[in-house]
């Protein structure tokens, strides 16, 4: 009971570390990530895929410090910074180099603060590191910049798993020019290897790994009809066209649309669960 206890005391100061950080930085940092993305249409990586990757990385934590490693205040500070700025390098680049873009435009963000964070060159580092979906530059988790991106990685991947991920990996990926033929054999290997990542790194925390297992099988399951060519898995390609890349139409606002008349059941299924995917992070826009 007395252990129990200490878990339960421990996880409720976790959780008001986290909301008096929420409270320091999201408003501040969600403003620039927006600023960034101001002139760009990529909704797929934009200031929303950033609040929803805060939104995992903040359901992980306390799993994490309770389970696999303790983290002190200055660390989940990290996490939340690199988390919210690790992407908006997309803003100037979609290619795999944007790491860098991001990490330059960390270091502007941490150029109009007062008082940059206490671990600033961990979270620069680990902002360039997070897309090496290899892994193989990740430094120790022993270290403040490996927990930084350690959870910053893992948070990304859930982002990149569920039908959310499927436009993700869509709208990149077009980006970069592969063809719609061709995106289940790039798509399919990547999303293995975050899957993989992710059950050898949350292994002490089932609960956690089982709720985003099923999501990934889900964007697996679509590429594999994709890699098919299912007329129905071509719809929800054809929508993605058609409501949100070409009239650049945010799919919180394209969704509705494609719903009045999706054809078929298996489009009405896949953007009711998208759209209560996007419907995740709206809460912590309010902070």
């Amino acid at each position: 009971m007395q252990k129990a206890f200490f878990f339960a005391s421990t996880i409720m100061n976790i959780r008001e570390t986290m909301e008096e950080l929420e409270h320091k930085w999201l408003r501040q940092v969600y403003g620039f990530c927006r600023q960034c993305f101001s002139g760009v249409f990529l909704p797929s990586h934009d200031e929303t895929h950033h609040l929803r990757t805060w939104h995992f990385a903040r359901g992980l934590i306390p799993g994490f410090h309770r389970n696999i490693h303790p983290l002190t205040a200055d660390q989940i500070e990290g996490i939340l910074l690199a988390v919210m700025l690790h992407d908006t390098g997309m803003s100037k680049t979609p290619d795999i180099t944007h790491g860098h873009e991001s990490r330059r435009l960390a270091e502007v963000f941490f150029g109009e603060i007062p008082a940059s964070p206490a671990l600033a060159p961990e979270i620069l580092e680990a902002i360039e590191k997070h897309d090496d979906k290899t892994y193989i530059t990740h430094p120790s988790q022993e270290t403040d910049e490996g927990i930084i991106l350690s959870l910053l990685s893992l948070a990304d991947d859930m982002d990149a798993f569920g039908n959310t991920g499927v436009f993700r990996y869509y709208e990149i990926y077009r980006l970069r020019g592969i063809p719609v033929g061709q995106l289940a054999e790039k798509v399919i290997p990547n999303l293995n290897q975050r899957y993989r990542t992710l059950a050898e790194k949350l292994s002490a925390v089932p609960e956690t790994l089982r709720q985003h297992r099923e999501k990934y099988f889900m964007t697996r399951h679509f590429f594999e009809d994709l890699h098919n060519m299912m007329p129905e898995a071509l719809a929800v390609i054809d929508a993605f066209d058609k409501f949100i890349r070409v009239p650049r139409t945010k799919p919180e606002k394209a969704i509705p649309e494609i719903l009045k008349n999706p054809g078929n059941k298996y489009v009405t299924t896949f953007f009711t669960s998208m759209q209560n995917e996007l419907a995740l992070s709206a809460d912590l826009q309010n902070i």
